[in-house]
């Protein structure tokens, strides 16, 4: 009697092990919507606890060398950390950099809290750019740009079984939230006409705090083990 029941009981614990995840499993993740806008993000998640981990990101926007407007509606809803007059700029480049510490709700590592901070540069140089009512004015003239945004999120999302991969699991995780960010930046202008007048050299220089901004979105992670 004591034999099944002693078979029965760690036939429960190596099923309650397998659908627990462990200190040896680490994470890369990718941001695929964040490809729409040119940008390629990627994260390393390795963990603490069972429970608590920790995501170091790296990405980076590509530059855009046609002169078409990106899409603003779409970069609204499901990016709030750009800036809405940069996704309208094909000239701008950035980097990124992340750290999102998160506490998952259970060992199964299915639902979390999550909090971002970053930090993106933007940049371009010497740009003969030509934009009509852009941030309440216009102008036509070489420019340069430089401008660093901080912000933060809080996110709730949950991580589900995609597909297998080898041995290792690819997982989904859809997220939303909300963030707050503040940004400063340096213009400079010359050779052009700002407003329509003749400028021959100017320089502004700010820092703005944004409004705050929903965040919806899905990442792909691979699992490590």
């Amino acid at each position: 009697m004591h034999k099944p029941l002693l078979v029965l009981l760690l036939a429960f614990a190596a099923r309650a092990s397998a659908q627990s995840d462990t200190l040896t499993n680490h994470y890369v993740r990718l941001q695929p919507l964040q490809l729409l806008f040119r940008e390629l993000v990627v994260g390393y998640e390795f963990p603490f606890t069972q429970k608590f981990t920790l995501e170091v990101g790296v990405g980076y926007r590509f530059r855009r060398f046609s002169h078409s407007p990106e899409i603003k509606g779409l970069a609204l809803g499901m990016m709030g950390d750009y800036n809405l007059q940069n996704m309208g700029n094909p000239h701008y480049q950035a980097v990124k950099f992340s750290i999102t510490p998160r506490y998952y709700l259970n060992t199964r590592k299915t639902f979390f809290l999550a909090t971002e901070l970053f930090v993106r540069h933007w940049w371009f140089d010497n740009v003969q750019a030509k934009f009509d009512n852009t941030e309440g004015y216009r102008f036509d003239a070489v420019r340069t740009e430089r401008m660093n945004v901080w912000g933060g999120k809080l996110l709730i999302g949950t991580n589900g079984k995609l597909f297998s991969l080898g041995k290792n699991l690819v997982y989904w995780t859809p997220f939303l939230g909300f963030g707050l960010r503040s940004k400063t930046y340096t213009y400079e202008t010359w050779d052009g006409t700002l407003d329509d007048t003749p400028v021959t050299y100017q320089k502004e220089r700010g820092t703005v705090s944004l409004s705050p901004s929903i965040h919806l979105g899905v990442s792909l992670a691979y699992r490590l083990r």
